[in-house]
């Protein structure tokens, strides 16, 4: 799959119910500064100074909301960088952004649905899996995730991207305190590519979000976590 536009994703699942997810692919080598310009997307100060891919990278995942926004219904002149270094995404929508090296995508939900996390990943090599597994998974979490999929690289990237998602669809104000070791991440044992992530912390234990996964290409993973719009923190803040 590659692309020069955002395209839908509208996967077969129940966990797509009111929320749309777009992806592109894009080369930052073929990055002009003037493509903001040319696909009608404010450039922000605070990327001014950033790297090249930095800012190609910016662009993919705003068009890729944008066009997400505009599916439901929002004509979004554009999401500014927030405070906290987030999205700031239109009163009344939530929504997720996310990209690999050579992937962006957006999920987006209209106000009363659940909301969604995204997460685009590369797939960890041998190095990065010795680094990275036991910062990301229980042994037999991981364990479990690599007898489903037979690939204990795939596996842990499934694991750290769903828990990525997982983590992008709390509001801000549940998100205290949160890791990696707060969430356990249990692949279905079917051909589904679906997932389910359970909030193990005290305060909100026994809460599951469902999810699915995705390979974009060879190399790279697409995660979607959602989780209930009404989920706030111990003080039932809302999301700004």
């Amino acid at each position: 799959m590659n692309s020069k536009q955002p395209l839908p994703v509208l996967p077969a699942d129940p966990l797509s119910d009111g929320i749309e997810l777009w992806i592109m692919a894009f080369d930052s080598r073929r990055h002009a500064d003037s493509d903001f310009s040319l696909h009608g997307i404010s450039r922000p100060s605070e990327i001014d100074r950033a790297s090249r891919t930095r800012r190609c990278e910016f662009l993919a995942g705003r068009r890729c909301a944008r066009s997400a926004l505009a599916s439901l219904g929002c004509e979004s002149a554009g999401i500014p960088i927030g405070p906290d270094g987030a999205p700031r995404w239109p009163q009344g929508y939530n929504g997720s952004i996310s990209h690999s090296s050579s992937w962006a995508a957006a999920a987006a939900s209209g106000a009363g649905h659940r909301r969604p996390g995204v997460d685009c990943e590369s797939i960890v090599g041998a190095t990065a899996f010795m680094d990275m597994a036991n910062l990301v998974a229980a042994r037999d979490e991981l364990e479990t995730a690599e007898r489903i999929l037979g690939d204990r690289n795939l596996a842990l990237t499934v694991l750290f991207s769903a828990k990525e998602s997982a983590y992008k669809s709390l509001d801000p104000g549940a998100r205290a305190g949160c890791d990696f070791f707060s969430f356990r991440v249990l692949l279905a044992n079917d051909d589904s590519a679906t997932l389910q992530v359970s909030d193990i912390r005290p305060s909100l234990r026994m809460r599951t979000y469902h999810g699915l996964y995705r390979r974009l290409d060879p190399t790279t993973i697409l995660t979607l976590v959602v989780c209930k719009d009404d989920l706030q923190g111990p003080e039932g803040r809302n999301s700004p």
